[in-house]
């Protein structure tokens, strides 16, 4: 399933899209994934084994429907919350925050448990509160952003979202301490590490990033993201050969990154004509975030 999410590049609306599992307000504990029709074909099969010794064909017949139209039903409410998301990003992208609002408020209705639509409703006030220099609006949205990670503690955009936020309001060490506790939370996350390099990046602390992006590194060798954040990192630091090595190594595990094949291009041109290159200037993280399809 497509995820939109809102997250901010100094101030510019980006959308990216991400994997995800749906979830159906009605069947909470009928989730729709990747695993969906292994399971369900576990369960024919199960179903269909027991009925050959003492089940009755009619009503293997009746369990064998009533369990596709809990997976229809299931792919029937993913389908509604993805066009809502997808329509309020749409609006959104259009100058309509309200509209969008309420497209994502109408998810939030059907699934409160729905961290994706709590997200993309922070991440719109946030972007409001922002340009209008609302303190409200940024509350409101630090509000939602706190609910949505009680929803989902490794909400990748959400993190961000609300640690963008807390600089922007002149809580960098609330920033840093809120990317910390989600390492220390989540050892085994790569994301973490990355997001918390990201932010020290960001303060000019480059060593430090360095640090976090190599234990990411350690945590998921195939991390695209991990790869393309330390060749950026290795350019400012003024190592193009190895940033090349790193941003290749990332193009190679996730080749639907134009900003690292142009990377690759210009150094790999600067290599051959023995001149320098200029590396490409603005931050990752501290500015406003993206809504989210699903």
């Amino acid at each position: 399933m497509l995820f939109c999410s809102l997250y901010f590049r100094r101030g510019q609306f980006d959308l990216a899209g991400n994997p995800g599992v749906g979830y159906c307000s009605a069947a909470p504990d009928c989730r729709w994934g990747p695993h969906s029709f292994a399971r369900f074909s576990t369960i024919l099969s199960d179903c269909q084994n027991k009925a050959v010794v003492s089940m009755p064909r009619l009503e293997f017949v009746a369990i064998t429907l009533f369990a596709l139209s809990c997976c229809c039903f299931t792919l029937g409410c993913k389908m509604v919350a993805d066009g809502q998301n997808v329509e309020g990003v749409r609006l959104l992208e259009q100058g309509q925050p309200q509209a969008a609002l309420q497209r994502f408020q109408h998810i939030m209705v059907a699934n409160p448990t729905n961290a994706d639509a709590v997200y993309n409703m922070a991440a719109t006030y946030h972007r409001m509160g922002s340009e209008q220099g609302d303190k409200k609006l940024l509350d409101q949205a630090e509000s939602l952003y706190n609910r949505c990670l009680d929803l989902n503690p490794d909400h990748l955009q959400c993190r961000r979202g609300l640690a963008v936020l807390l600089v922007e309001t002149d809580r960098s060490e609330n920033a840093f301490n809120l990317l910390k506790n989600w390492a220390s939370s989540a050892p085994q996350n790569a994301d973490a590490r990355i997001e918390l390099a990201r932010l020290y990046e960001e303060m000019g602390d480059l060593e430090t990033a360095k640090l976090h992006l190599n234990k990411a590194i350690l945590i998921d060798q195939n991390n695209s993201r991990a790869w393309a954040a330390l060749a950026k990192l290795r350019e400012d630091l003024g190592d193009p050969e190895q940033a090349l090595a790193n941003y290749q190594r990332s193009y190679n595990l996730n080749q639907f990154q134009p900003g690292v094949a142009n990377r690759i291009a210009a150094l790999s041109r600067a290599r051959l004509n023995g001149g320098s290159v200029s590396t490409p200037s603005g931050t990752r993280t501290v500015t406003v975030p993206p809504p989210t399809r699903r």
